[in-house]
């Protein structure tokens, strides 16, 4: 039912009625307010995360080794890194 209806049947009834139908409207309404309120807030969270995520998998693309060469090249700083891990180097 829309205002427009409401309100021409409002003479039909009661007052009381009719202002339990208002007090209803108001109730549903704000609730619906506070919902939509809620869900937004939500959405700008979640937008946020996306925004992290996609920054942070950027990086990570900029941070990985980008040729097949590169990445199975021994370097001195490599070969010495796998020295620490095999316990050969201090």
């Amino acid at each position: 039912m829309n205002a427009q209806q409401r309100d021409a049947l409002r003479d039909k009834v009661e007052g009381t009625t009719a202002a339990f139908v208002d007090a209803s409207v108001a109730t549903l309404e704000k609730e619906m307010k506070y919902q939509t309120d809620e869900l937004a807030r939500t959405v700008a969270a979640q937008r946020a995360e996306i925004q992290t995520l996609q920054s942070r998998l950027a990086a990570l693309e900029t941070n990985s080794i980008k040729s097949v060469d590169e990445r199975y090249s021994l370097t001195k700083s490599k070969m010495i890194k796998m020295m620490k891990e095999l316990g050969y180097y201090d």
